[in-house]
C-alpha cells in the first residue's frame, strides 16, 4: 500500500527543507566565502593587485556574518521543527503541537522580511551603474530568486500559522 502525498505532508516539509538549506548555505560561506556570496547574487569585481588585506578581511568578515546568520536561523528552524514532530510533549498534548505549529508560522511570517530584504539588497546592487555584464544578470536573477523564495516563505508561515 503506497503511502499517500498530500498538500498538507509536503507544505509540512518545507520548514525542515528550509532549516537545510539556511544551515547548508551558511557553512558553505565558511569554506568557499567569495562562491558563497556569488551564489547569493552579489559578484565582487576582479582583485586588483593593489587589494588591501585589510579590504579582504572586511569582505570576508561580512560573508562570516552572512553565513552565522543563516546557521542560526536554520539550526533554529530544524530545532522547531523537530520538538514540533518528535518531542515527546508534542505527540501526546495536541496543544502543544498547535502552539509549536504557530510559533513555527510566526517565525517563517516574520522571516519573509529577510528574503524580501534580500531581493531589495541584491537588486539595488544589480542597478548600481558600474556593475555590469554577467555580474549585473547574475545579481538580477538571484534577486527574482530571493523575492520568490519570499512569498513561499510566507505561504509556508500563514499555512503553519493557520
Amino acid at each position: 500500500m503506497a503511502a499517500q502525498i498530500t498538500t498538507t505532508t509536503v507544505i509540512t516539509a518545507f520548514p525542515l527543507l528550509f532549516g537545510v538549506t539556511g544551515t547548508s548555505i551558511g557553512i558553505y560561506s565558511f569554506v568557499s566565502p567569495y562562491n558563497a556570496m556569488r551564489l547569493f547574487g552579489l559578484h565582487a569585481p576582479a582583485t586588483e593587485k593593489t587589494s588591501s588585506s585589510q579590504s579582504e578581511a572586511f569582505q570576508k568578515s561580512l560573508i562570516y556574518a552572512t553565513g552565522l546568520r543563516n546557521i542560526g536561523t536554520g539550526l533554529s528552524t530544524l530545532g522547531l521543527y523537530a520538538f514540533w514532530q518528535f518531542s515527546p510533549i508534542c505527540q501526546v498534548s495536541p496543544l502543544a503541537a498547535a502552539v509549536t505549529k504557530k510559533c513555527m508560522g510566526i517565525c517563517f511570517m516574520l522571516g519573509t522580511f529577510v528574503g524580501v530584504g534580500d531581493a531589495v539588497i541584491v537588486r539595488q546592487f544589480a542597478n548600481k551603474e558600474y556593475v555590469q555584464g554577467e555580474a549585473e544578470e547574475k545579481a538580477s536573477s538571484a534577486s527574482i530568486n530571493h523575492g520568490i523564495t519570499a512569498v513561499v516563505i510566507l505561504a509556508t508561515g500563514l499555512f503553519l500559522y493557520l
